[in-house]
């Protein structure tokens, strides 16, 4: 192969290899981003009711910053959330405030959510569910319960075991909005537990561990 030749085959296959590293470089790092919108999607929660909406994160969520705007971009309340070791509610009245349409943004270092909503005197229009529950394993024998967005104080929960459908525990739990609590159980392993909640209303909502 002639000189030249072999000179312009060389440097065609190193545009080639420069051209792949940046394209793995772009796919590596939208997947991170993808990644980190999800987290913060699963620890951040709006829900609305008439003219309030409440911001309920989840104690993994760490340091955020909160921003209330209207719907020129204006900043009507800022907070910034620093690290906690329990579930933050932070509630906003919207009563005082025209009709028309409003965010809620939350952002952490790595990434952004922007919840948009409309209230009306008349109606509000929400952005989550009414009732909402979750989950998680403390360890072997203990978990947390927290459930958001009741329409009235007063549910019902439930725990059975998982395979028997035996019940292990039942209670009333009156307090409105919302709640977090800590349930530890003997001689039984949280992964053979199941627990059932049921508002006012009779919507039921079940978790598996």
């Amino acid at each position: 192969m002639p000189l030249e030749t072999r000179r312009a085959y060389l440097n065609q296959q190193k545009m080639k290899t420069l051209l792949s590293l940046v394209a793995a470089g772009l796919l590596a790092s939208t997947s991170i981003a993808n990644a980190s919108n999800e987290d913060l999607k699963d620890v951040a929660t709006v829900v609305a009711k008439d003219q309030k909406v409440s911001l309920y994160l989840n104690q993994e969520s760490g340091p955020v910053k909160v921003t209330l705007l209207d719907e020129r971009g204006k900043v009507l309340a800022k907070s910034k959330i620093k690290d906690y070791d329990k579930d933050v509610v932070l509630p906003y009245n919207l009563e005082n405030l025209p009709e028309g349409n409003y965010s809620l943004e939350v952002s952490s270092n790595e990434d952004q959510m922007i919840y948009d909503f409309t209230t009306t005197k008349s109606e509000f229009q929400p952005v989550a569910p009414k009732m909402m529950a979750y989950g998680k394993e403390i360890d072997n024998n203990s978990l947390r319960l927290t459930v958001i967005g009741l329409q009235e104080p007063g549910v019902e929960v439930t725990f059975r075991e998982k395979f028997s459908n035996e019940v292990l525990l039942t209670e009333e739990v009156d307090q409105p909005e919302g709640f977090t609590k800590i349930y530890k159980f003997k001689n039984i392993d949280t992964s053979d537990v199941m627990v059932e909640i049921k508002d006012k209303k009779g919507t039921v909502k079940s978790l598996f561990f």
